[in-house]
């Protein structure tokens, strides 16, 4: 994408934009995805879910991504 966006002109705060973007799509996907280590058999049956990082879904939906302007000083 970067590559592709420098040849076409596009700028960088767009390019930042799409990046963030796919990054929380290909973050959400792999919540989505993840099967192991699986949850144990209760639950399983509990949640109605084998995934161990989805019960609420709220995990999923919060992913995001923020433009800074400098270096974060923690969470990195």
């Amino acid at each position: 994408l970067i590559e592709e966006n420098i040849q076409e002109g596009v700028s960088s705060d767009k390019t930042l934009e799409q990046l963030g973007a796919m990054a929380v799509g290909y973050t959400q996907q792999f919540i989505t995805d993840l099967q192991n280590p699986p949850n144990a058999p209760s639950t399983v049956k509990k949640k109605g879910s084998s995934n161990p990082l989805i019960d609420t879904g709220n995990l999923r939906q919060s992913v995001t991504y923020t433009i800074a302007d400098k270096m974060p000083e923690e969470g990195l």
